[in-house]
Protein backbone atom coordinates (compact mmCIF):
# COMPACT_ATOMS: atom_id res chain seq x y z
CA UNK A 1 0.00 0.00 0.00
CA UNK A 2 2.75 2.44 0.92
CA UNK A 3 4.65 1.69 -2.30
CA UNK A 4 1.62 2.29 -4.56
CA UNK A 5 0.84 5.49 -2.66
CA UNK A 6 4.40 6.73 -3.16
CA UNK A 7 4.29 5.82 -6.85
CA UNK A 8 1.01 7.71 -7.32
CA UNK A 9 2.40 10.73 -5.45
CA UNK A 10 5.52 10.66 -7.62
CA UNK A 11 3.48 10.54 -10.84
CA UNK A 12 1.31 13.38 -9.53
CA UNK A 13 4.37 15.50 -8.62
CA UNK A 14 5.78 14.95 -12.11
CA UNK A 15 2.50 16.18 -13.59
CA UNK A 16 1.56 12.88 -15.21
CA UNK A 17 -1.49 12.36 -13.01
CA UNK A 18 -4.11 14.88 -12.01
CA UNK A 19 -5.84 14.50 -8.65
CA UNK A 20 -9.29 16.04 -8.35
CA UNK A 21 -10.95 16.17 -4.91
CA UNK A 22 -14.08 14.02 -4.66
CA UNK A 23 -13.66 12.91 -8.29
CA UNK A 24 -10.54 10.76 -8.39
CA UNK A 25 -7.13 10.55 -10.05
CA UNK A 26 -6.79 10.90 -13.82
CA UNK A 27 -4.06 10.81 -16.44
CA UNK A 28 -3.08 14.43 -17.08
CA UNK A 29 -3.61 15.85 -20.53
CA UNK A 30 -0.47 16.96 -22.37
CA UNK A 31 -1.22 20.66 -21.71
CA UNK A 32 -1.57 20.04 -17.95
CA UNK A 33 1.76 18.26 -17.52
CA UNK A 34 4.37 20.24 -15.67
CA UNK A 35 7.89 20.64 -16.92
CA UNK A 36 10.88 19.52 -14.87
CA UNK A 37 13.23 22.25 -13.66
CA UNK A 38 16.93 22.29 -14.51
CA UNK A 39 19.07 24.77 -12.59
CA UNK A 40 21.52 26.92 -14.53
CA UNK A 41 24.09 28.14 -11.99
CA UNK A 42 26.29 30.87 -13.46
CA UNK A 43 28.97 33.18 -12.09
CA UNK A 44 27.49 36.71 -12.07
CA UNK A 45 30.71 38.24 -13.39
CA UNK A 46 30.05 36.27 -16.61
CA UNK A 47 26.46 37.58 -16.99
CA UNK A 48 26.57 38.57 -20.64
CA UNK A 49 28.06 35.33 -21.92
CA UNK A 50 26.10 33.04 -19.59
CA UNK A 51 22.68 34.62 -20.17
CA UNK A 52 23.16 34.28 -23.93
CA UNK A 53 24.04 30.62 -23.40
CA UNK A 54 21.01 30.15 -21.13
CA UNK A 55 18.72 31.49 -23.87
CA UNK A 56 20.13 28.97 -26.36
CA UNK A 57 19.86 26.14 -23.82
CA UNK A 58 16.21 26.91 -23.09
CA UNK A 59 15.39 26.66 -26.80
CA UNK A 60 16.88 23.14 -26.81
CA UNK A 61 15.14 22.17 -23.56
CA UNK A 62 11.61 23.33 -24.52
CA UNK A 63 10.77 20.28 -26.66
CA UNK A 64 11.96 18.04 -23.82
CA UNK A 65 9.56 19.73 -21.36
CA UNK A 66 12.44 21.05 -19.26
CA UNK A 67 12.55 24.56 -17.82
CA UNK A 68 15.82 26.32 -17.12
CA UNK A 69 15.90 28.15 -13.78
CA UNK A 70 18.61 30.84 -13.76
CA UNK A 71 20.62 31.10 -10.54
CA UNK A 72 23.40 33.67 -10.53
CA UNK A 73 26.05 33.33 -7.85
CA UNK A 74 28.96 35.32 -6.40
CA UNK A 75 32.45 34.16 -5.33
CA UNK A 76 31.48 32.76 -1.90
CA UNK A 77 28.62 30.63 -3.21
CA UNK A 78 30.37 27.24 -3.15
CA UNK A 79 32.29 27.89 0.09
CA UNK A 80 28.96 28.53 1.82
CA UNK A 81 27.50 25.21 0.54
CA UNK A 82 24.78 27.02 -1.36
CA UNK A 83 24.65 24.57 -4.29
CA UNK A 84 22.98 21.75 -2.34
CA UNK A 85 20.62 24.23 -0.66
CA UNK A 86 19.42 25.69 -3.98
CA UNK A 87 19.01 22.24 -5.55
CA UNK A 88 16.77 21.16 -2.66
CA UNK A 89 14.82 24.40 -2.25
CA UNK A 90 14.09 24.82 -5.97
CA UNK A 91 13.26 21.09 -6.46
CA UNK A 92 15.61 20.76 -9.40
CA UNK A 93 15.80 17.61 -11.52
CA UNK A 94 19.34 18.43 -12.64
CA UNK A 95 21.84 21.27 -12.91
CA UNK A 96 24.16 22.95 -15.38
CA UNK A 97 26.93 24.64 -13.40
CA UNK A 98 29.36 27.29 -14.64
CA UNK A 99 32.25 26.23 -12.43
CA UNK A 100 35.01 28.26 -10.84
CA UNK A 101 38.57 26.89 -10.67
CA UNK A 102 38.69 26.62 -6.88
CA UNK A 103 38.57 23.87 -4.30
CA UNK A 104 35.20 24.91 -2.81
CA UNK A 105 33.52 24.55 -6.21
CA UNK A 106 35.16 21.17 -6.85
CA UNK A 107 34.08 19.94 -3.40
CA UNK A 108 30.46 21.07 -3.93
CA UNK A 109 30.28 19.37 -7.33
CA UNK A 110 31.85 16.16 -5.97
CA UNK A 111 29.30 16.09 -3.12
CA UNK A 112 26.37 16.38 -5.56
CA UNK A 113 27.91 13.63 -7.71
CA UNK A 114 28.15 11.34 -4.65
CA UNK A 115 24.42 11.91 -4.06
CA UNK A 116 23.71 10.85 -7.66
CA UNK A 117 22.39 14.28 -8.67
CA UNK A 118 22.76 14.89 -12.44
CA UNK A 119 25.17 17.75 -13.17
CA UNK A 120 26.82 19.09 -16.30
CA UNK A 121 29.78 21.42 -15.76
CA UNK A 122 30.55 24.40 -17.99
CA UNK A 123 33.91 26.16 -17.90
CA UNK A 124 37.42 25.23 -16.88
CA UNK A 125 38.41 21.81 -15.61
CA UNK A 126 39.35 21.31 -11.98
CA UNK A 127 42.93 20.06 -12.42
CA UNK A 128 43.49 18.70 -8.91
CA UNK A 129 40.14 16.90 -8.61
CA UNK A 130 38.76 14.00 -10.60
CA UNK A 131 35.08 14.79 -11.14
CA UNK A 132 32.69 12.42 -12.88
CA UNK A 133 30.11 14.82 -14.30
CA UNK A 134 30.43 15.82 -17.96
CA UNK A 135 32.47 18.96 -18.66
CA UNK A 136 31.74 21.35 -21.51
CA UNK A 137 34.58 23.80 -22.09
CA UNK A 138 35.64 26.06 -24.87
CA UNK A 139 38.92 25.44 -26.63
CA UNK A 140 40.69 28.07 -24.51
CA UNK A 141 44.13 26.67 -25.29
CA UNK A 142 43.46 26.99 -29.01
CA UNK A 143 42.09 30.52 -28.61
CA UNK A 144 45.12 31.54 -26.56
CA UNK A 145 47.49 29.95 -29.10
CA UNK A 146 45.76 31.84 -31.92
CA UNK A 147 46.10 35.13 -30.03
CA UNK A 148 49.77 34.44 -29.29
CA UNK A 149 50.45 33.59 -32.95
CA UNK A 150 48.90 36.91 -33.91
CA UNK A 151 51.23 38.75 -31.50
CA UNK A 152 54.24 36.84 -32.87
CA UNK A 153 53.34 37.73 -36.46
CA UNK A 154 53.04 41.37 -35.34
CA UNK A 155 56.69 41.23 -34.22
CA UNK A 156 56.31 40.67 -30.46
CA UNK A 157 58.74 38.16 -28.96
CA UNK A 158 58.52 38.66 -25.17
CA UNK A 159 55.07 37.86 -23.89
CA UNK A 160 54.10 38.27 -20.26
CA UNK A 161 51.23 36.93 -18.25
CA UNK A 162 49.50 39.49 -16.07
CA UNK A 163 47.12 37.74 -13.72
CA UNK A 164 45.38 38.47 -10.48
CA UNK A 165 46.95 36.88 -7.42
CA UNK A 166 43.89 35.17 -5.97
CA UNK A 167 43.44 34.37 -2.27
CA UNK A 168 42.75 30.79 -3.30
CA UNK A 169 45.87 28.62 -3.85
CA UNK A 170 43.82 26.35 -6.11
CA UNK A 171 43.05 29.25 -8.51
CA UNK A 172 46.70 30.34 -8.40
CA UNK A 173 47.83 26.82 -9.34
CA UNK A 174 45.34 26.83 -12.21
CA UNK A 175 46.70 30.19 -13.47
CA UNK A 176 50.30 28.94 -13.18
CA UNK A 177 49.45 25.77 -15.13
CA UNK A 178 48.10 27.90 -17.99
CA UNK A 179 51.28 29.99 -17.96
CA UNK A 180 53.54 26.93 -18.02
CA UNK A 181 51.61 24.78 -20.47
CA UNK A 182 50.49 27.37 -23.03
CA UNK A 183 52.83 30.31 -22.92
CA UNK A 184 56.06 28.37 -22.44
CA UNK A 185 55.51 26.31 -25.60
CA UNK A 186 55.07 29.41 -27.72
CA UNK A 187 57.48 32.10 -26.56
CA UNK A 188 60.69 32.63 -24.63
CA UNK A 189 61.30 34.27 -22.28
CA UNK A 190 58.15 34.17 -20.20
CA UNK A 191 57.51 36.90 -17.70
CA UNK A 192 54.85 35.94 -15.21
CA UNK A 193 53.62 38.74 -12.98
CA UNK A 194 51.58 37.47 -10.03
Amino acid sequence: YNTVRKAMANLSERGLLKRVKKAGTFVAHEAERRNLNIGFFYFRENDTLMLGLADQLQQELDPLRLDLKLIGYNRGFFAENMLAEHVTRKTLAGAIVNILPNEACATAIAEMERKGFPIVRIGAACPSRQLLSPLISGDNVQALSTALDHLRRAGHSSIGLVAKNDDDDYANDFRDDVARNVLSHTFNPILAIP
